[in-house]
């Protein structure tokens, strides 16, 4: 499945497959696939539903592939979420504050993935991106 990401800030587009998907997206961006000779807009991506894509993945990546708890990803974690639901109650030190630790503590952990296991990775990323678009009743 191919998709095209139209910034809408400077007006250029990537082409994309589905895996690629979520290392394509910028803020303020329209998501475009690809049906037939024509493209179907599916959704646009704002600077909170971007971060809140990024944070779904982080929450998940430590789940399915830490090796070990990291309370400051956690934190951190819990941190942007409340920023999404309102931006006013985290100010940006907490969050730089909170991210520079959970940082600090994932490299300590030394828990990369393999390469197979990224690949797979950036795939549900793309799925769960196209799914999230798709389902109308989400308000980011």
């Amino acid at each position: 499945m191919n998709f095209l990401v139209f910034n809408l800030d400077d007006g250029s587009k990537k082409s994309c497959e589905l895996a690629e998907l979520s290392k394509s997206l910028a803020p303020n961006c329209e998501i475009l696939r690809e049906v037939g000779d024509s493209y179907e807009a599916i959704g646009f991506v704002s600077h909170k539903l971007l971060v809140f894509f990024c944070v779904e993945w982080a929450d998940y990546a430590l789940q399915n592939y830490a090796k070990k708890d990291i309370s400051e990803a956690k934190t951190c974690i819990s941190l942007v979420r409340k920023w999404i639901e309102d931006s006013s109650c985290v100010s940006n030190d907490q969050l730089n504050s909170a991210a520079n630790a959970a940082y600090a503590a994932a490299n300590a952990a030394s828990n990369a993935a393999a390469n197979a296991a990224r690949d797979k990775e950036i795939e549900r990323q793309g799925n769960f991106i196209l799914k999230y678009l798709l389902d109308s009743s989400n308000i980011y």
